[in-house]
């Protein structure tokens, strides 16, 4: 099993800029996910379904959201179907 090494917010948006990471919304539920979704990140049954096909090698970031959600970092925004209801 691959080692989990905890990131910065900072870290993550470089990797994702450059590509190099795959973004990952950890909510098994589709409305969680809707509702928290950032921009560019994939459900988690879209990353099951997905799995097969990647390589052992990918990188993965997976996340959750607090409650309170914070400030974004600069360049970050939620999907624009993020605040629907």
């Amino acid at each position: 099993m691959a080692k989990v090494i905890r990131i910065t917010p900072e870290e993550t948006y470089q990797k994702l800029r450059a590509r190099d990471a795959l973004l990952v919304c950890a909510y098994d539920s589709e409305e969680q996910f809707r509702s928290l979704q950032l921009s560019g990140a994939i459900s988690l049954p879209e990353f099951r379904a997905k799995l097969p096909s990647l390589s052992k090698d990918q990188e993965i970031v997976s996340f959750t959201v607090p409650e309170a959600v914070s400030t974004p970092l600069p360049g970050w925004q939620q999907s624009s179907t993020s605040r629907d209801t």
